[in-house]
């Protein structure tokens, strides 16, 4: 299954220019995935060459990934949607791994079991992985699957999941390809704006139960990442 998975999932990785960022997230995502997809998209949100030739360089490693620079930094929900629109044109993707670039994983990435659960229950919109606590909200909760408590548990195959109806989140994850076909909003709160449409459609969410508090860390004191 896994060779046949390699084919299907693309990993597609979103970068606004921070360089050391960039170079954990890919470096511990290599070591923490259960295998590395071989289609990869990159987009280079940061509208600077010099750092467009350091992702050149960086992503190299992974076969011959798709790389768009943009010429202007086109903000958060533009840039998801362009990626979106490039997803589009690649023939045999059936699931996409999500991958903003700044999160270092701290556990394995089930890769296979993730999908075979998002191919079993046809409502899932995608499967996340738990990060640290990071608003205020969530740190008076406990954690961020405290915060979104009563969620259904399932026991999948390999995995246990937490369902629930809260929001569909850009942090890492796996979700259908099926679902980039809605296209992403464009336009401020653009990712709540999608969530509520999925909702509307009966899809549902889910997180990756972790083995411990979480399974990547956000990581970057600075957000420089604009247009959300």
């Amino acid at each position: 299954m896994i060779s046949k998975l390699k084919d299907q999932v693309c990993l597609l990785v979103i970068t606004d220019g921070r360089r050391s960022v960039l170079e954990r997230t890919l470096g511990t995502f290599r070591v923490m995935a259960e295998f590395v997809p071989k289609k990869m998209i990159v987009i280079d949100d940061s509208g600077d060459a010099e750092y467009g030739a350091h992702v050149e360089r960086l992503v190299a490693q992974f076969g011959n990934p798709i790389v768009r620079h943009h010429k202007e930094r086109m903000g958060f929900c533009r840039t998801v949607a362009d990626a979106w629109s490039l997803l589009a044109a690649q023939d045999g993707i059936e699931f996409v791994f999500h991958l903003e670039d700044d999160f270092e994983f701290i556990e394995p990435v089930p890769l296979s079991a993730m999908a075979r659960e998002l191919s079993r229950d046809r409502r899932l919109a995608q499967i996340a992985l738990v990060r640290q606590p990071w608003n205020e909200k969530e740190k008076e909760a406990g954690g961020l699957l405290e915060l979104y408590k009563p969620f259904n548990i399932v026991e999948g195959e390999g995995i246990r999941i937490a369902k629930h109806k809260i929001c569909f989140t850009t942090n890492p994850s796996l979700y259908p390809a099926l679902i980039t076909r809605l296209g992403w909003p464009d336009g401020p709160y653009c990712e709540g704006i999608f969530t509520h449409k999925l909702i509307g459609l009966g899809w549902e969410f889910a997180y990756l139960i972790p083995a411990g508090d979480h399974a990547v860390i956000h990581i970057g004191d600075q957000r420089i990442g604009t247009g959300y």
